[in-house]
């Protein structure tokens, strides 16, 4: 059976443990300013933990080192909910595609058995990570992606000139690199450990949000076995985007280098 990512977690899941004893999984989350986020974050991961099994966090920050930094509330919510997360300091914001390289490089380093990307706004649900990693266990794929293209899958909060702008994009980084995924910029991803061994980071082009791309290039070139879950994506309510139209407009001339 495969598992809507819409119903209830609980009720979905019984309450039963993904996860064996000696697996886990880690979720890779940069961040920049996000010192607001970091606490409903933590809980809304922490309150999927009983169905998962074991997880931890890396949060990979290029914030500043202030009082009350993104980092400070990642260790006090770290302590209230009992959830293992690590914090990653960078002297500068240097890129958001460094920052995955960092946090996967950890994961990949201290053992763990599946790695999840995620966005640090709250723009995906960690409601939805019990379905994907299910995917991953019980469906033997190697990536999952979360999904906005996909049958199910939607966005909340987006006005209709950036729904359109987006797909726009996506259609057109998807024909240029020969792309079969529907949402080829999610940054939404879960990996089977293996799957991210065999890719040599040290050969990526991109930086920032074309990491992406590149990262969705790899996994097909390479053959490995996809699958895309349908999310619900949800406009940030805290803090800055990221995303702008001239990022956006940079990735396109970009694309063109991978």
């Amino acid at each position: 059976m495969i598992f809507g990512g819409h119903r209830d977690i609980f009720e979905v899941f019984e309450g039963k443990v993904i996860l064996e004893d000696w697996e886990s999984l880690a979720i890779v989350i940069p961040t920049y300013k996000e010192a607001e986020n970091m606490e409903p974050l933590l809980s809304a991961i922490k309150s999927v933990q009983r169905v998962i099994g074991r997880v931890h966090v890396y949060i990979v920050d290029d914030s500043p080192d202030e009082p009350g930094d993104t980092l400070a509330k990642a260790r006090e919510a770290s302590n209230l909910f009992d959830l293992e997360v690590s914090g990653i300091r960078r002297e500068r914001k240097l890129g958001l595609g460094t920052a995955y390289k960092v946090g996967f490089k950890l994961a990949l380093d201290e053992g763990h058995s599946f790695i999840a990307q995620m966005d640090a706004d709250l723009s995906h649900s960690p409601s939805e990570l019990p379905s994907m990693l299910r995917m991953l266990v019980d469906y033997d794929y190697q990536v999952v992606t979360g999904s906005r293209y996909q049958i199910g899958g939607q966005t909340e909060g987006w006005g209709i000139g950036r729904r359109l702008l987006s797909r726009l994009a996506n259609s057109y980084y998807r024909h240029y690199l020969g792309l079969t995924v529907l949402d080829a910029t999610s940054g939404f991803k879960m990996y089977r450990q293996e799957a991210l061994d065999n890719i040599e980071f040290e050969s990526f082009k991109s930086n920032d949000f074309g990491f992406q791309l590149e990262m969705a290039q790899r996994c097909q070139r390479m053959g490995l076995r996809m699958r895309e879950w349908p999310i619900t994506f949800k406009d940030r309510t805290a803090g800055e985007s990221k995303m702008s139209l001239r990022v956006m407009l940079d990735t396109v001339l970009r694309v063109r280098r991978l």
